[in-house]
């Protein structure tokens, strides 16, 4: 990155001073005494456009930067948003492929496990352990020992009892626990 522009005003008039002062100290111009109030007028506007240049240079680097940021982060969306992994999941006799990307939660109740997608409930012969261990880590949490949720579905963080919390998820009115061992996790992933 360009130094910030500097100038040198001397009375001295050894050159070998002037040379070094130059040399060492990044100055952007150099004046000697005695000097006209046009040459100074003129060294400053020159200065005050050389910084304006160098302000536009930085603002586009951190542009860039912040582009590639919000770039890497988009990916990362599409990712999820066209995964074409499919898991089984069944609905009486008939066993249907639904693409992970859509399941809301997963729950282990009564002795069964459901899926909640998007277009509904199914069942599963899989335990809990079996489906976090299938599922992306990343994409999906293990919030509570009955419950495992798909973290871009999460649309609020409420406080419920006992240190515990529930979530809100997208297109679900269903309300899904957060134990207080887990809510540690759940906030490193949000860096709340």
């Amino acid at each position: 990155m360009p130094h910030a522009a500097r100038a040198l005003m001397t009375g001295y008039s050894d050159i070998n001073i002037a040379i070094s002062a130059i040399n060492e100290g990044s100055i952007f111009y150099f004046i000697t005494k005695p000097w006209t109030t046009d040459e100074l007028k003129s060294m400053m506007e020159r200065a005050m456009e050389y910084k304006q240049k160098e302000n536009r240079q930085a603002d586009m680097s951190q542009a860039s930067y912040d582009c590639s940021g919000c770039l890497s982060e988009r990916i990362d969306r599409l990712r999820i948003e066209y995964d074409n992994t499919k898991v089984p999941v069944e609905d009486g006799e008939d066993i249907y492929l639904i693409y992970k990307r859509d399941i809301l939660y997963i729950t282990a109740a009564a002795g069964e496990v459901l899926v909640t997608t998007l277009q509904g409930t199914y069942r599963s012969r899989e335990s809990l352990n079996s489906w976090i261990k299938k599922l992306d880590s990343g994409d999906f949490f293990r919030c509570h020992r009955s419950y495992i949720v798909n973290i871009e579905k999460i649309e609020k963080i409420s406080p419920w009892f006992n240190g515990a919390y529930n979530l809100k998820l997208k297109y679900c009115r269903d309300i899904i626990p957060v134990s207080r061992e887990n809510m540690k996790t759940l906030k490193d992933i949000f860096g709340i």
